[in-house]
């Protein structure tokens, strides 16, 4: 797991957890003053588990890091990363909305209710059927 830590200088630093014999230890893996897509290369490059750009580009935003794309106008990197807060928002919400129902798997029924009555309006039916789950039961 990645995570950012703030330097006395005013720069920062992503490390990432990693156990060992002695138990838990923060590794590092970039200093840096602005978070840019070199920056996380070199991370990537240096860690000992797949990182999760996304996640950390949002974690930047999230924490008010610097951070600066390449190229003119938004790229590749800033779309994911406001994809990933926007879903993260979005998340969040249906958390809080779903907190205090007696069985957390019916906001799952009613998402997949949802998702059916939107991928397909004219079949709209009460009850929803998995046949690949199904199959797998025989």
């Amino acid at each position: 797991m990645a995570f950012f830590v703030r330097r006395r200088d005013g720069r920062y630093e992503l490390r990432e957890s990693v156990q060992t014999a002695k138990g838990p230890r923060a590794r590092s893996l970039v200093n840096f003053a602005v978070l840019t897509e070199d920056v996380m290369d070199r991370a990537a490059r240096r860690s000992l588990r797949a990182v999760d750009l996304g996640r950390v580009w949002a974690e930047a935003e999230r924490q008010g890091i610097p951070v600066q794309y390449s190229g003119p106008g938004p790229g590749p990197a800033d779309e994911y990363a406001r994809f990933v807060t926007a879903s993260r928002r979005l998340g969040a919400s249906f958390e809080a909305e779903s907190r205090g129902r007696q069985d957390p798997g019916q906001a799952v029924v009613e998402l997949a209710r949802l998702v059916d009555a939107i991928g397909a309006p004219e079949r709209r039916s009460p009850l929803l059927e998995y046949p690949v789950l199904a199959r797998l039961g025989r």
